[in-house]
């Protein structure tokens, strides 16, 4: 995924909890999600990360390919109704980092803290804060190296 590219799924979480007959408030809770932010992935704000996302459809008893069939991308960055300075989920990215057990989080979701602060969790417990143009530069680099691999791939011999 580039950083041109946004993922709206917020629309599709509502419908879900809806059919289910649940308010905002009980699924926020039910997730372990702070309300704000919950109605924020609803609304289309915010995308949430792959550990909200799991949570999420275990809540509404449905698969993963489930809840993000359907996805819809748009050209522009930030997405339509997201201000310049609001950070911005990074789902590709955080998924790889979550490989490595590092995670990014964003301050908007935690009551503590500066609601514009954003950083990455280490496994070591090591927190390292970051801005969003980090992030967007990180997601590129690997978009880039991904796609320098897989050029790479296509000029070798064919494998037996």
């Amino acid at each position: 995924m580039g950083v041109n590219e946004f993922i709206q799924i917020g629309s599709k979480i509502k419908k879900l909890r809806l059919e289910r007959g649940v308010s905002q408030k009980e699924m926020s809770k039910m997730c372990d999600i702070p309300y704000s932010t919950y109605s924020n992935y609803e609304n289309n704000n915010r995308e949430p990360g792959t550990e909200q996302l799991i949570t999420i459809a275990k809540v509404l008893n449905v698969t993963m390919e489930e809840l993000i069939a359907g996805r819809v991308i748009y050209d522009s960055y930030p997405p339509p109704g997201v201000s310049e300075g609001h950070p911005v989920a990074f789902p590709g990215l955080e998924k790889k980092l979550s490989e490595l057990g590092c995670y990014i989080r964003y301050g908007c979701d935690y009551p503590d803290c500066d609601e514009n602060s954003i950083w990455i969790d280490y496994p070591t417990g090591k927190r390292v804060f970051v801005s969003v143009a980090t992030l967007e530069k990180l997601d590129s680099e690997v978009s880039s190296y991904l796609a320098f691999q897989v050029e790479r791939l296509k000029n070798e011999p064919p494998q037996e």
